[in-house]
């Protein structure tokens, strides 16, 4: 678990580090946020984020949003629209 106080503009944050690591390692099945910008603010970096964690069968659950499941198939205007 981690939780951080930072700038969703910064990719390069600790907490989202974290995070990663744990999704390449298969430690997680599931990342939860209070919203999708709290993974970043940048919306295709973000989009590319979530796709990412997708391919690695890791769910992202917002409690704004409820499940984040980008695919290039869906509609990505609805998806900006959340960030």
């Amino acid at each position: 678990m981690t939780a951080e106080q930072g700038s969703g503009l910064d990719f390069n944050r600790k907490g989202l580090k974290e995070v990663i690591e744990a999704v390449e390692a298969e430690r997680v099945d599931i990342v939860l946020a209070k919203s999708v910008c709290r993974i970043g603010r940048d919306v295709y970096k973000t989009m590319e984020c979530v796709e990412w964690m997708n391919q690695y069968g890791v769910k992202l659950i917002t409690a704004d949003n409820g499940e984040v499941n980008f695919k290039p198939a869906n509609d990505t205007i609805g998806f900006m629209m959340t960030v």
